[in-house]
């Protein structure tokens, strides 16, 4: 005896031989893996990039990294002064075990060495560079393509570094800076990062009789215009007439260089009063720029110009110090030797919504051998109020691409009248 289905009851299983159980857990557990695989992936971008490996590849395990949270924590404190032995600063880093970062001289065209700069506008500023207590471990790579044959200087642990202090002069009572380090393993390498640090500062009474103190703050890490106002001497670089005012220094992640921005005394010109923004771009030690232009435009074997885009404003660019490069080959092609220092004449605003200009400044770095990519970096300038001093302004970086400065830079004319850099000629 056949059973009759009731009407409107209709076969499950529409292909035939196929048993009807397993095709409705099959799409069901399709689908649950699609949506496993889909949330998993939101998880991960929301939590971290993606993180490369010397070689280009991606760590696997960066967003657990990061949920983890970073490998580093850095402590600052003051030892001292004692007698006739000034203050001396010192940075510590913890490392968790299995990540190391990279000594303060590691050569270039490699990874990023570790950079410790302390704010211009410190009571206190170094004196000399920032030493280990401990010399990094020496290694020759031989297994990472791009890197073979290179020696990389490496720490790990607890690292410790010091450097002795003379007076600046920063008002506060806080000696503030930041560490920039690239943290790597055996297989892969996290982004570079910066960790700001901040130390409550000695009296500067308490401080030895000057002559037992280094002559000038001489740390290459810290602003050279902050060496140079701590020394008391006007030094030869333009923008040191801006060190005793508001300075912001940022260190972009992905380029061996360091920008720091300021504000020049307001002044009349054609057509009106204009603040001048000073921009000094300092490379890293083995690393070079390209000349500032109006055009992005760069020769086949060249590095790509600096160049500076501004918004909705009016400015005038001109060069106050350009060194062509020490080596010939390099200044052939336009590479010249840090620091550059750039004006960015900006026209005062009458009106309250006139006061924030946004600037693109368009850059690369090089060694020899190798360069980093074209970047660039984004300067939110708000213009002090008329009447108020350089002071009153405020600045602040941002990311930016250089395919965005490059779209409209502003012509760039070089200053006839500029002081003479150390070791070379304004260009």
């Amino acid at each position: 005896m056949v059973a009759s289905r009731p009407a409107g009851f209709h076969r499950m299983n529409a292909v035939p031989g196929r048993p009807r159980g397993r095709a409705v857990r099959g799409r069901g557990l399709r689908r649950w893996a699609g949506l496993v695989a889909a949330a998993t992936a939101l998880l991960v971008a929301a939590i971290r990039p993606a993180v490369a490996q010397p070689g280009g590849a991606i760590d696997p395990l960066a967003a657990v990294n990061a949920a983890l949270g970073s490998p580093i924590k850095v402590e600052a404190a003051v030892e001292g002064p004692a007698g006739d032995t000034p203050p001396v600063l010192v940075v510590t880093a913890l490392v968790d075990e299995g990540w190391h970062l990279y000594a303060v001289d590691q050569k270039p065209g490699g990874p990023r060495p570790t950079r410790i700069v302390v704010a211009a506008d410190s009571p206190w500023l170094p004196a000399g560079p920032f030493v280990p207590d401990e010399a990094p471990h020496a290694r020759t790579i031989t297994d990472v393509p791009g890197w073979v044959g290179l020696e990389v200087r490496e720490h790990s642990g607890r690292v410790v570094w010091r450097a002795p202090l003379v007076p600046g002069g920063g008002a506060g009572d806080a000696i503030t800076g930041s560490v920039s380090v690239q943290l790597c393993r055996d297989t892969s390498c996290s982004p570079p990062e910066t960790i700001a640090f901040s130390v409550v500062a000695p009296a500067k009474a308490a401080m030895p009789a000057k002559a037992d103190m280094p002559a000038k703050a001489a740390n290459p890490d810290a602003p050279a215009a902050a060496a140079d106002a701590a020394a008391g001497s006007d030094g030869d670089d333009p923008f040191v007439a801006a060190a005793a005012r508001s300075i912001a220094a940022h260190v972009p992640p992905r380029a061996h260089a360091a920008v720091e921005a300021a504000f020049g005394g307001a002044r009349e010109a054609e057509g009106g009063s204009v603040w001048p923004l000073l921009l000094r771009l300092s490379p890293d030690a083995g690393y070079h720029l390209y000349e500032a232009a109006g055009s992005a435009d760069s020769e086949a074997g060249q590095g790509k110009p600096t160049v500076v885009a501004v918004a909705s404003r009016e400015a005038a660019v001109r060069v106050l110090r350009s060194t062509p490069s020490h080596v010939a080959k390099v200044a052939e092609s336009r590479g010249v030797d840090g620091p550059v220092v750039l004006e960015i004449a900006l026209p005062a605003g009458e009106g309250p919504d006139d006061g924030t200009v946004e600037l693109i400044v368009g850059f690369q770095t090089c060694t020899e051998t190798s360069c980093d990519p074209p970047t660039a970096v984004r300067v939110k300038a708000t213009l002090p109020p008329a009447g108020s001093g350089a002071d009153a302004g405020a600045i602040e970086f941002g990311a930016a691409k250089y395919a965005e400065a490059a779209k409209k830079p502003l012509p760039v004319a070089a200053l006839a009248a500029a002081p003479a850099p150390r070791g070379g000629t304004p260009v």
